[in-house]
């Protein structure tokens, strides 16, 4: 450990128990050398801050404060040889959670405390029972699961950090992060909403399990139209009435995004469909007829299916070819209510 480590006042926070460990070195002692542990509670942090106020007559150095909790606090000595001694040279060569008797380590001791107050607030209204600190940097405060029941949502509050974390499947996917631990509690603790922080957008999801635009195996069909040429892909499902496939098309654009080109279905009540069958809405995209025939996404029936002054083909369609442009193929099934719970400890 390097020598001048040992000069250093080290401050390490026990959320779980609700205390704070102050550990110096004194090479002075009797023994010849020794290890301070002071241990004390955020009540005293803030009876020392109240009968010590730091400004003119302190100097406005926080000497006074330290002073005073060291002269209150449960104080434990080990000297050099001792099993103690060992113990409390493992803590003091780890991250500390501040370092120095300064007004900033005063200030982040009470922001850490009234972090873990929000948080059990929000726990507490949001399922009965306080949060579990025993890992200040992954502090579960939401668990679901996605509507498909295929992923696991997991959020943390990572208060060393100070960032809010969303993890999918065991994986950290994106991070709210704020500027400071001020910052952290101030602004975002206090407004901590379940369904906001486990809303993962559908792209984040698409992007880690590689569906949608981000499967790699994913084929845009060639299109072109009024002298324009157009990358064409599917989104697909089903029609909650008349039992046909519903099949909407989509166009991949300069930057990448996907932008809605037209329906390639349309859905006829009055005429049920087969399994795998739908009307095609040649009225409004004429040109369906040939894109189906020339990427063999279909056939014809025969079945003739009329709305108004329109008629409308029946194809049967084939999943497999649809599947190779397809952004979602697994739309095609039912998905399951959402879970809610706070973390995976359960």
């Amino acid at each position: 450990m390097p020598e001048d480590i040992y000069k250093q006042d080290r401050f390490y926070v026990d959320l779980q128990n609700d205390e704070i460990i102050w550990l110096y070195h004194n090479p002075d002692a009797f023994s010849g050398d020794q290890f301070v542990r002071n241990r004390f509670g955020i009540d005293l942090l803030k009876e020392a801050i109240e009968k010590c106020p730091i400004g003119p007559d302190s100097g406005y150095e926080a000497y006074p404060v330290y002073d005073y909790i060291e002269s209150n606090c449960r104080q434990y000595l080990s000297d050099v040889g001792s099993a103690e001694y060992g113990d409390d040279i493992i803590l003091f060569q780890t991250e500390p959670f501040a370092i120095a008797l300064t007004q900033t380590t005063l200030d982040k001791l009470q922001l850490m405390f009234k972090a873990k107050e929000l948080i059990n607030d929000y726990s507490i209204r949001e399922f009965g029972d306080p949060a579990d600190f025993s890992d200040p940097a992954k502090v579960g405060i939401a668990y679901t699961t996605t509507e498909d029941d295929k992923h696991e949502i997991q959020i943390y509050a990572n208060l060393v950090d100070f960032r809010t974390e969303v993890w999918l499947d065991g994986e950290n996917v994106a991070n709210l992060r704020a500027e400071s631990l001020r910052d952290y509690t101030e602004n975002v603790l206090p407004y901590l909403d379940f369904d906001e922080m486990v809303a993962i957008p559908d792209w984040v999801i698409d992007q880690f399990q590689q569906t949608g635009p981000y499967r790699p195996d994913l084929e845009y069909m060639q299109f072109e139209a009024w002298g324009d040429a157009h990358e064409l892909c599917i989104e697909a499902g089903h029609y909650s009435r008349g039992n046909g496939l519903f099949l909407q098309l989509y166009e991949k654009c300069g930057d990448g995004e996907l932008e809605p080109y037209t329906t390639l279905t349309v859905n006829l009540p009055d005429h049920s469909c087969g399994k795998n069958r739908a009307y095609v809405d040649t009225n409004n995209f004429p040109a369906a007829m040939s894109l189906i025939s020339e990427y063999k996404l279909g056939k014809l029936t025969g079945n003739i299916g009329a709305s108004g002054y329109c008629n409308y083909p029946e194809y049967e369609f084939n999943l497999a070819e649809i599947e190779k442009h397809c952004l979602n193929p697994e739309e095609l099934f039912d998905r399951k209510p959402q879970n809610k719970e706070r973390n995976d400890a359960r």
